[in-house]
């Protein structure tokens, strides 16, 4: 599923990061922000498809549903913090998913 592969294309560019630099302070802005581009389309196009598709096999529907609530995790974690920082809880800002 496409999904699942974004995600292996990010993890690949997370993991040659960590091969590739010594320190997390060697590794650029730009680099940084490529590689969290991977993982947030990857997310934005898992919170449209996956609730929508369902195989009618438990495990990959529980595989699923297990992913969108890491996501929804994540996006309540990033409006939360992005309020606190603005002064307004709810606020997604630039984080949105």
């Amino acid at each position: 599923m496409r999904v699942y592969g974004l995600l292996d294309i990010a993890r690949d560019g997370a993991a040659r990061l960590i091969t590739t630099y010594r320190t997390p302070d060697d590794i650029s802005p730009n680099v940084v922000l490529g590689t969290a581009g991977a993982f947030l389309e990857a997310c934005k196009y898992a919170r449209n498809v996956l609730p929508k598709m369902r195989t009618g096999v438990a495990s990959h529907d529980d595989r699923d549903d297990e992913l969108l609530s890491k996501i929804e995790a994540a996006a309540a974690a990033i409006s939360h913090n992005e309020g606190l920082r603005m002064g307004t809880i709810g606020c997604v800002g630039r984080y949105a998913l």
